[in-house]
């Protein structure tokens, strides 16, 4: 089978190996993301907030070496202080997520049109990482 190897830009060490996978196997993980996002796509912004903050929280207790993986060092070159900064992202959008993202009343023009903003989730998002 072949394989893919992330390798530190800076030293040329090899990092981790992984294993290609099949269009079929791609296809299987796509759908399960999809058929999970049907059920998330349910839940308002305030019932989300938990999942975030249990991420946070995970990370958080990971902190160390998520922020070393995404450094210099490892894969994605970023400072330390922004691997750190990462892993806050999941708890402030879990705090402060909810009322950013709620409903906005707006009114425009002189005939005062009123109209209302609305967040919603529009599909999957994917990540490739070197």
């Amino acid at each position: 089978m072949p394989t893919l190897t992330t390798v530190n830009s800076a030293t040329g060490q090899n990092i981790q190996t992984y294993a290609v996978v099949t269009v079929t196997d791609v296809t299987a993980r796509i759908e399960a993301c999809h058929t999970a996002f049907q059920e998330w796509r349910g839940l308002t912004h305030q019932d989300r907030a938990p999942f975030l903050a249990k991420i946070a929280q995970k990370l958080r207790d990971t902190a160390d070496e998520f922020a070393a993986l995404m450094t210099m060092t490892r894969e994605t070159g970023k400072l330390p202080k922004d691997g750190y900064l990462e892993v806050e992202i999941c708890d402030y959008t879990a705090r402060h997520g909810p009322d950013a993202l709620a409903k906005e009343e707006r009114t425009h023009g002189p005939d005062v049109r009123c109209g209302i903003v609305k967040c919603q989730p529009i599909g999957t998002i994917y990540s490739i990482q070197p």
